[in-house]
């Protein structure tokens, strides 16, 4: 097919070009023009053997005359072959003359009624004329005459040759035509030669060559007996006329009977030329007798075929109108039955692309484009299940996945809470770990320092009735200090007066000094040493008042002090007695810490040991909690990557209920079509399990199964059986799946022996595939299986578990 297919390829991108009324218009003028030219071809061919025939008849118009010519030229080349016979045969010469003349006539009328014809030239009735006209002045008659009869068989054999009277395919036509252009002239032209011939030859003549010539016509004349009664043979097994065999035994007997004669008598001359004559005579008029009903034989065989082939014509072209009229009408109603088809088709296959699967084609006929209506029909039908299915799966699909994301999501979100709160319980455990080894660090610490405190406190206890004595004795030092700074304080305040004695005194020893200078002022040089002194004396009164100033206030900051002191030694001795009496009761503190410490060193012991222990647990503890911190985390991954799928798949749910709504059908329509499909098993309430899902499984695998089923009625393609199969293989594991996981969740006693069930019909079904796979005629066997299963399956096995799963909730 390959060759084929590269042979028509340019065909076929021509028809892909052009649309299919244009591809119709462009076949049929292909193929009426062929049938037009044919049939043209036909009838000319039938009017171009009528032609032929009707020439055959106008050359066969000419044979009567030149038969006529043969006869009697012939008769007069033997009546004028000496003077003798001459005066014998004086009034049949004349006759013959006439004769001849009469046909000359007849054949010049001919011709002038057939017009200029190319069967018989002009020229060659002329010259036959002229040669016939020269006989009267010539001595060799006989030749002369001899070569006349040779021109007019010429005549025969030229009318036979131009009209092709000798190349018929009609056999009795054939054979007349041959007898009267080639055979019967030849046997009268050898008849009546020897006839003239021996009746000189008889009558005296003494002639070797005469004599030769006698002989050879006698042997030829003997061989061409031979061929008439051979053609006188063939003839009647072709030609169904008793007369005119007849007409040929009687030539045959007359022809053997001269030849006889000339063979047995001519030579010995124990006959007269005119007995011979007269014998070749009654020989050659028997021949023309056979003649004469040869040629209406062959007008009459001719006429029969000019009707025939008129009949022929005709019918052929009435049989041409109405084949082509029947073309034209089984074209034209092909064209609108493919053409509403294909239309019909169209539209159905644009419904099917806008998604309308609501109307169907009608399907009337049986041909391959009612197979593709069928088909497309199917198609829609098929699809219109499959988007209901589509439907109600992308429904379930999208409240199971909305419900599964919401789920998920919670889960996702309690598993990244816990992975958060296992992230702070372990670091909290770290914390409480490092916080027990720094306890038992501590503890240990605390410990050794309770014993450094135990020492410390008893030096302490030691050190406080140390102190106590000290204090006390402190207290007394106080106490005479404040005493000796009381007295302090009296002498500074004596110290204070003496110093506003002697202030008083530099005041006056000043004003003293002033007035001496005054005076000494009065006294002018006189007076200048003692204004010096009394300068001096003066400065020195000032320094002493300053000094004094200085001293004084010395003084006073020394009493401030000094009662400061006082007051703080007053405190102090307040305090003294305080703290003897804070270091008493610090010494029985001491005492009680002495002993609280002993008693905290043994606890400390005790909480070592334990923070130890508690350690190694806590220890232990942490590595549980940062291995269900891992846990948690990678459940949050998890968590966070199924969220993403149940996006995802719900997402694909609605992708997959858009493409569902891409497609229109109405639900009454589905209905009807599912009452009217063919099934191989219809669903029942018997069928009910009790379990909403498992159900919905069920009548799944119960439409795989009547796919199956109406496949088989369809036509049983071996490649939609592997899919389907393939396909019931894939649903029924997943249905199996399914009904484990809910027996095994919900506890099904009898769990084990229903997996094994299901094991063995998975495997039986394989089985199936790999019989299909292997192109076997499987599918009867495999409906009556799959139905005998899904019924026994479900009203028994899947029966048994209704009660237990209804017992656990699962509806």
């Amino acid at each position: 097919m390959k060759w084929l297919d590269w042979l028509t390829r340019p065909v076929q991108k021509l028809f892909n070009l052009l649309s299919f009324r244009r591809k119709f218009s462009l076949i049929g003028f292909l193929l009426f023009i062929p049938v037009i030219v044919l049939s043209s071809l036909m009838v000319n061919d039938s009017l171009e053997k009528s032609h032929q025939v009707e020439q055959k008849h106008e050359a066969a118009q000419y044979w009567p005359e030149l038969r006529g010519l043969l006869e009697h030229i012939a008769m007069h080349r033997g009546m004028t072959g000496s003077e003798a016979q001459k005066r014998e045969f004086s009034s049949e010469i004349n006759r013959s003359v006439q004769a001849i003349n009469r046909h000359f006539s007849a054949l010049d009328d001919l011709q002038s009624k057939l017009g200029e014809s190319y069967l018989l030239p002009e020229s060659l009735l002329l010259e036959l004329r002229r040669n016939w006209q020269s006989l009267s002045g010539s001595t060799d008659t006989f030749h002369q005459h001899t070569e006349l009869l040779e021109k007019v068989q010429n005549a025969l054999k030229l009318l036979g040759k131009n009209s092709q009277q000798l190349l018929e395919n009609d056999l009795p036509s054939l054979f007349l035509a041959r007898l009267s252009v080639e055979e019967l002239p030849q046997l009268v032209e050898q008849g009546g030669r020897l006839r003239g011939l021996g009746a000189q030859w008889l009558s005296g003549k003494e002639s070797p060559e005469l004599q030769q010539d006698v002989t050879i016509l006698s042997y030829v004349l003997e061989n061409q007996v031979s061929d008439f009664v051979d053609v006188v043979a063939s003839l009647s097994e072709e030609v169904n006329d008793q007369g005119l065999l007849m007409q040929a035994k009687a030539a045959e007997q007359q022809l053997r009977l001269f030849s006889e004669t000339a063979s047995n008598k001519l030579m010995e001359r124990n006959m007269s030329a005119s007995d011979f004559f007269r014998e070749g005579t009654a020989a050659t008029g028997a021949l023309f007798a056979f003649y004469d009903s040869v040629i209406p034989a062959y007008h009459s065989r001719l006429e029969q075929r000019l009707t025939k082939l008129d009949t022929v014509i005709w019918t052929n072209a009435a049989l041409i109108v109405g084949v082509l009229l029947l073309q034209l009408l089984l074209f034209t109603s092909l064209y609108l039955g493919i053409y509403r088809a294909v239309s019909a088709n169209i539209k159905m296959a644009k419904q099917l692309a806008n998604g309308d699967l609501n109307s169907l084609s009608s399907t009337e006929g049986h041909d391959e484009l009612s197979r593709i209506t069928h088909y497309l029909n199917s198609v829609a039908i098929e699809t219109s299940y499959s988007v209901d299915a589509i439907r109600k799966s992308s429904d379930g699909m999208d409240r199971l996945g909305n419900g599964n994301y919401q789920a998920i999501k919670e889960l996702a979100e309690r598993a990244r809470a816990q992975a958060s709160q296992m992230q702070s319980a372990a670091a909290a455990v770290e914390q409480m770990t490092s916080a027990i080894s720094e306890v038992s660090e501590s503890t240990q610490k605390a410990a050794t320092e309770a014993d450094n405190t135990l020492i410390s406190a008893k030096n302490g206890q030691q050190v406080v009735h140390t102190m106590v004595t000290a204090i006390q004795r402190l207290e007394q030092e106080v106490s005479e200090s404040q005493r000796v700074i009381k007295t302090l304080s009296e002498d500074s305040q004596s110290i204070s007066k003496i110093l506003l004695t002697i202030n008083d005194i530099a005041d006056q020893t000043n004003l003293l000094a002033l007035n001496a200078a005054i005076e000494a002022a009065r006294a002018g040089e006189s007076g200048r040493g003692f204004a010096v002194v009394a300068d001096e004396v003066r400065q020195l009164a000032q320094r002493v008042q300053a000094s004094t100033g200085e001293i004084q206030g010395v003084i006073g900051r020394l009493e401030t002090n000094t009662n400061n002191a006082v007051q703080t030694m007053e405190r102090n001795k307040t305090l003294a007695g305080e703290n003897v009496e804070q270091a008493n009761r610090a010494a029985s503190s001491l005492s009680d810490i002495v002993e609280n410490v002993g008693v905290i060193n043994d606890l400390n012991i005790q909480i070592a040991s334990a923070t130890e222990e508690q350690s190694a647990v806590t220890i232990n503890i942490q590595e549980n909690i940062n291995s269900l911190s891992e846990s948690a985390r990678i459940v949050d991954e998890r968590s966070q990557e199924a969220l993403e799928s149940s996006a995802q798949l719900t997402t694909l749910g609605g992708e997959i209920k858009s493409l569902g709504d891409r497609y229109y059908i109405e639900k009454d329509v589905i209905e009807r079509r599912l009452s009217e499909q063919d099934v191989l098993i219809e669903w029942s309430p018997k069928l009910d399990v009790g379990i909403e899902e498992i159900n919905r499984q069920h009548q799944r695998l119960i439409y795989i199964a009547n796919e199956l089923y109406r496949l088989k009625l369809r036509d049983g393609d071996q490649h939609a059986l592997q899919r389907l199969v393939d396909s019931l293989i894939n649903y029924t594991a997943t249905h199996f799946n399914y009904e484990e996981l809910l027996m095994e969740r919900n506890g099904y006693p009898d769990l084990e022996n229903h997996k094994l069930k299901h094991r063995d019909l998975v495997q039986d079904v394989m089985r199936f595939k790999h019989r299909v796979d292997d192109h076997e005629d499987v599918i009867d066997e495999l409906l009556d299986f799959v139905k005998a299963w899904l019924m026994n399956h479900i009203m028994k096995s899947d029966m048994a578990y209704k009660g237990h799963l209804n017992s656990k909730g699962i509806h």
